[in-house]
């Protein structure tokens, strides 16, 4: 999706979330509906999805 940009990431109450994008000017503009899905592949590969379910559950 994003190449050349860096994502840092944060880990809170058992799941990671994306908390800065150094985007690179040869990447397509990130848009919120990229972070989520950047969120949601990350927790599902650490094995923390459920806790990041449950946090975006709540917040719906």
């Amino acid at each position: 999706m994003f190449p050349n940009s860096t994502v840092h990431l944060s880990k809170i109450r058992g799941f990671y979330f994306v908390r800065h994008i150094q985007w690179d000017d040869w990447d397509p503009i990130v848009e919120n509906c990229d972070l989520k899905e950047i969120e949601r592949l990350v927790n599902e590969e650490l094995d923390t999805i459920d806790a990041y379910n449950k946090r975006r559950n709540a917040s719906s």
